[in-house]
């Protein structure tokens, strides 16, 4: 009798551990759960470069891959594509995109484009579901300012992809160093020029020249 008390304690001392470890963990790993998704490098509509485009598309990988989301490489992404001999200017709407995203084994496809008119740069990113093909999120952002600051605006487009609110974006504290150094410099040169010319004896408003008598 006195060994099946105990049986029966330690019993419910297990399934009470059992039941508080269910509680506690599983809705946090289901929270922290994100789909696969293959993000596409960003195509451009002019005024920026081919290269800065794929480099914001790899900052875009990185944002969100910080926020917990699962990733494709981009490097078997690619040979995925290649191999299926499937082609960037094949992404004409949301059903070739979901095409693309099967080929990759994704369960979504994020896709987009930036480019500049004028000053201002428009970024445009949608994340589109495979399974259904239709837009489950989207982005559009127009930013007037450094070339820097876009890093900030991709960080804000992976967070609303998670349902974050964006950030304020500001100018780096190294541009206006180098504003204010350029200004300082223009000063400082202005100032030695002006020292310059009255150690050696000239002045700087010169009298005007004595007529012939």
């Amino acid at each position: 009798m006195k060994l099946f008390k105990i049986f029966m304690m330690l019993l419910l001392i297990n399934l009470n551990i059992g039941s508080a470890y269910l509680m506690d963990v599983t809705p946090v790993q289901a929270q922290e759960r994100k789909p696969l998704v293959a993000v596409l490098d960003l195509q451009t509509t002019g005024g920026i470069l081919k290269s800065e485009a794929q480099a914001l598309s790899d900052r875009l990988r990185s944002e969100m891959q910080e926020l917990k989301f699962d990733l494709i490489e981009r490097s078997q992404m690619n040979a995925l594509l290649t191999e299926q001999e499937f082609s960037m200017s094949d992404l004409a709407d949301e059903a070739a995109i979901a095409k693309a995203g099967k080929l990759l084994s994704a369960e979504q496809v994020a896709v987009g484009s930036i480019g500049k008119v004028g000053r201002t740069y428009t970024v445009d990113v949608r994340l589109i579901d495979v399974a259904s093909g239709k837009v489950v999120n989207s982005s559009k952002q127009d930013y007037n300012g450094p070339t820097e600051g876009l890093v900030q605006v991709m960080r804000n487009i992976a967070r609303i992809f998670a349902g974050l609110q964006p950030q304020k974006i500001t100018v780096g504290s190294n541009t206006k160093w180098w504003i204010l150094s350029g200004l300082a410099a223009a000063g400082g040169a202005a100032a030695y020029l002006l020292l310059g010319k009255k150690d050696t004896g000239v002045k700087s408003f010169p009298g005007p020249p004595n007529l012939p008598e």
